[in-house]
């Protein structure tokens, strides 16, 4: 089996690190337990308007497929978007015939992975070969676009599929929304049984208001 980490370094915000390691299903030692590991780096500076650079709030796993990132996009006009993207990150998820995929990951040599270990252990290069992501990348991508008067900090993912929603806390720290990850899903469902739809997913999100938490 595989664990998944995801990292963005504050000194380098348009950078997403995602570390997969292989082992065992119970790990009691690490040297016998851990089979491999790998890393990949994407990068989002392609993907700027701007001179500024794409800044990476927040990522999470959405579930064994989809990686969720909170994206803040400078604009040539001095703007800020804010979106949530979602990336395919496993091998199963990236395998769709006839295209590339889109995240790779850089094995580290066998040899060198007890020197990474902990305690004593040193931390691993960062890949040579970044990921560049593109403006058109992202746009494709683009699962959510926050409207200007809400800036989001950060990102939770809870429930089951089919239910699953993302709650997402405003920088304010007063202010959040809740997005019901499946829309999409149970709208192609209930088009495909009465064989039409009664609303689009964005004039579902314009009923969304944000809601402000009592007491902070």
């Amino acid at each position: 089996m595989s664990t998944y980490i995801a990292l963005s370094p504050p000194s380098s915000p348009n950078l997403l690190h995602i570390h997969r390691i292989s082992h065992a299903q119970s790990i009691s030692n690490l040297q016998r337990d851990i089979h491999a590991y790998a890393i990949s780096t994407l990068d989002f500076s392609p993907a700027s308007q701007s001179t500024k650079d794409i800044k990476i709030l927040d990522a999470k796993f959405a579930d064994d497929a989809c990686l969720l990132i909170l994206l803040q996009l400078p604009a040539d006009d001095k703007s800020l978007s804010n979106v949530i993207v979602s990336l395919p990150y496993t091998p199963a998820a990236n395998d769709i015939p006839h295209q590339h995929p889109l995240i790779t990951y850089t094995p580290l040599p066998q040899s060198s992975l007890q020197q990474h270990f902990l305690p004593q252990g040193t931390p691993p290069p960062s890949p040579r070969n970044k990921i560049i992501v593109t403006r058109e990348m992202v746009q494709k991508h683009t699962q959510h676009v926050f409207e200007g008067r809400f800036t989001p900090m950060k990102l939770v993912v809870n429930g089951k599929k089919g239910r699953r929603v993302i709650v997402v806390l405003g920088d304010d720290r007063k202010h959040y929304r809740v997005l019901d990850m499946d829309y999409r899903m149970k709208k192609e469902k209930e088009d495909g049984d009465e064989g039409s739809g009664t609303g689009t997913e964005s004039e579902a999100e314009d009923r969304d208001g944000d809601v402000e938490m009592g007491g902070a």
